[in-house]
């Protein structure tokens, strides 16, 4: 499995969408409402201390070097994981499932001293509030996990790091979403098969014309 760019995962040739693409082709995410400059500084602020967690949970972080802007989202994150001595498993994996057509890069898997008997999923934000999507989204990276992994797991948590230096941590009963997730799964892909662009796509130009291109066989 390759992912370019553009975040287009291909295998083997084929095309496979991701947990994020196919909940907002199922039109269950709008950004139409918001400003497009706001929209570019929270996707720079995402990337940015997606980046730097990476560099720490890979003890390559030099907290000194942080921007002001964005020091206290990752300071956050440092004290969740002193506060609930995080063990990480694995970080920003691709995964995927040949059956869905379907790909993902999660932020990482662990165990929390605080809910220690299993393993969960993790998925990071850095916006003012955790998104009504992320137990879907949650649900989707655990089905994919579990396809390619042999030590299944069947929970998550959604972490929200705060800019002044905090973070609330919420867990997600998954069971309710998984079913939820692989049927939106088979109606996106039902409906590109048969040659129709889901209506989801239409304020995502670079997501429409990637179902555009998979309704012509691309």
């Amino acid at each position: 499995m390759e992912r370019d760019d553009s975040h287009i995962y291909m295998h083997e040739g084929n095309v496979y969408l991701s947990c994020t693409q196919h909940i907002q082709i199922a039109g269950l995410v709008d950004f139409s409402m918001i400003n497009p400059v706001i929209l570019a500084h929270a996707a720079l602020r995402g990337q940015y201390v997606h980046d730097a967690v990476r560099l720490y949970l890979n003890d390559d972080l030099d907290i000194g070097t942080l921007d002001e802007s964005y020091a206290g989202y990752v300071q956050g994150f440092v004290k969740f994981c002193k506060d609930h001595n995080l063990e990480v498993w694995d970080s920003e994996s691709i995964i995927w499932s040949d059956r869905l057509r379907t790909a993902g890069t999660f932020d990482f898997v662990g165990k929390i001293s605080s809910d220690h008997a299993y393993a969960y999923m993790f998925e990071i934000k850095t916006s003012s509030a955790m998104p009504l999507t992320i137990g879907l989204q949650l649900a989707g990276y655990v089905k994919l996990w579990n396809k390619c992994r042999d030590n299944n797991i069947f929970g998550g948590y959604g972490l929200l790091l705060k800019k002044n230096g905090t973070y609330s941590l919420t867990k997600y009963d998954l069971l309710k979403y998984g079913d939820w997730f692989e049927s939106i799964v088979r109606c996106n892909w039902n409906a590109i098969d048969s040659g129709m662009i889901p209506i989801g796509t239409k304020e995502n130009s670079k997501l429409h014309d990637l179902c555009e291109t998979l309704t012509n066989g691309g």
